[in-house]
């Protein structure tokens, strides 16, 4: 059973926000009320776990002696919400509520409302302790992050700032560090989740249908257009609008976005009028942006538009004491989806995979543990059910064992097909062989077709 919040504040916003936040970490809100005099009821018929006070209203001494009636009658916990350090600290420091659990945080602080939900886990802990070691920076379970190293930390430390606000983020990292799950989060944790975010995965359509995509276009507008479209950007009005691998927008809509994201209005192609939008913008890229600004591949303009809160995932081998966690968590959602228990990994399997370098980060974990779940025939991972790319690459042979010398389009060929052979044929996206072999999609088809590559014939 879910423990049970009253928030207490006459600034109804940021109750309202408050609640939001602890609803979604699984707390039951009982009530927001700002009138003294209905407090006390409710404890009595709600009965409460703890109770959310705004200091600013606890500032007046009726207020303080109130509570401290009402500690001394119910013994309820509760947590100090303050925008001034000063304010708390008089207010912590007065006799009237000495002795009861308190935290100064800033109310429009998401990280700080992760810490305010964890305090019933928190309440038979060593109170003399601080009490920023007695609560943790915690998440929901239902958003499977997983992760407690430094560096994770503070990529999520970052989310949860931003969440509340309407800031445009940019999720910087390699492929496979979890810059998708992040942008969802982000949206769940802001005040536009009522909505859907929208998602759109800018490697995985055509040169000549992004604008379309993204914008929307009239019918008629082009070959093809039989019918009007809304576009990404319509679609996720009033919500949030995620870009996964923005640098391979090209240039042309790159223009067309920046205004968009300026003016916070759109123009759908073949249209002749703009249409407002409120729009919240989240982007993602596994590439240096700052390098493609320098090659004339990327928007300068559009590049510090985007980087105004910039978050990085750090890579998988770069936070080792979250692979063990990962793969544990990994291993039972895939356990609980095929009506199997396992005691978990065995020493020699943990040992395999810290060691391990990850190139697929992640996601290669995931899918590592996906595949051990089927072909385990104990209850126990072993590293006989993990499959590792030699020295934690994949491993691309491009010679044939001899001294022969090959072109330069013998190797390029050979690359491609080996790319595509471990990609199952796919070009586009996060797992597809455009992103393995860092080259545009639209290039990699065009030398498909150059080199005479059927893609059929590698999969017959």
């Amino acid at each position: 059973m879910s423990k049970k919040v009253l928030v207490i504040s006459h600034r109804t916003d940021e109750a309202k926000k408050l609640a939001r936040q602890m609803t979604l970490a699984g707390y039951g809100i009982t009530g927001i009320t700002k009138d003294k005099n209905s407090i006390e009821a409710k404890l009595k018929s709600e009965k409460p776990d703890f109770i959310a006070l705004d200091l600013e209203l606890a500032n007046e001494p009726s207020h303080l002696q109130l509570l401290a009636r009402l500690n001394k009658k119910f013994n309820i916990p509760y947590i100090a919400l303050a925008n001034l350090p000063e304010m708390s600290s008089s207010i912590l420091g007065a006799d009237a509520i000495k002795g009861l659990w308190s935290y100064h945080i800033d109310s429009l602080e998401l990280e700080n409302f992760s810490l305010t939900s964890a305090l019933s886990q928190s309440l038979e802990t060593d109170t003399s302790a601080p009490i920023s070691k007695r609560i943790p920076n915690i998440v929901p379970d239902s958003f499977n992050i997983v992760g407690k190293s430094e560096a994770f930390a503070k990529a999520l430390s970052f989310a949860n700032k931003v969440a509340s606000t309407d800031v445009t983020v940019l999720l910087t990292g390699e492929t496979g560090t979890g810059k998708e799950v992040f942008a969802k989060y982000i949206h769940q944790m802001s005040l536009r989740n009522k909505k859907s975010m929208i998602i759109l995965n800018c490697a995985a359509i055509p040169e000549n249908l992004a604008e379309s995509e993204l914008f929307g276009h009239e019918k008629g507008s082009f070959t093809g257009a039989t019918e009007k479209r809304m576009g990404k950007f319509r679609s996720a009005d009033m919500s949030s609008l995620f870009l996964d691998e923005i640098g391979e927008l090209p240039l042309k809509a790159q223009a067309k976005l920046l205004r968009s994201l300026q003016e916070k209005e759109v123009e759908s192609v073949g249209a002749t009028e703009t249409v407002a939008i409120d729009v919240r913008f989240i982007a993602a890229t596994n590439r240096d942006l700052s390098k493609m600004v320098e090659d004339g591949t990327f928007r300068a303009d559009l590049y510090f538009r985007l980087n105004i809160f910039p978050i990085h995932l750090p890579a998988l081998r770069e936070r080792k004491e979250d692979i063990i966690p990962l793969a544990q968590f990994f291993l039972d959602r895939y356990a609980k989806k095929v009506g199997r228990f396992f005691k978990g990994l065995s020493k020699a399997c943990k040992k395999r995979l810290l060691n391990y370098s990850w190139p697929g980060n992640v996601r290669e974990l995931q899918h590592m543990m996906e595949r051990a779940v089927v072909l385990a025939d104990t209850d126990e991972i072993d590293i006989a059910q993990v499959e590792f790319s030699e020295n934690g690459n994949v491993n691309f042979d491009m010679t044939s064992g001899t001294n022969e010398v090959f072109t330069l389009e013998e190797i390029e060929r050979k690359a491609i097909i080996n790319a595509l052979t471990y990609c199952k044929g796919k070009i586009r996206g996060k797992d597809g062989a455009a992103t393995l072999l860092k080259v545009h999609p639209n290039t990699l088809d065009f030398k498909i077709k150059k080199l005479g590559i059927e893609k059929t014939k590698l999969f017959d």
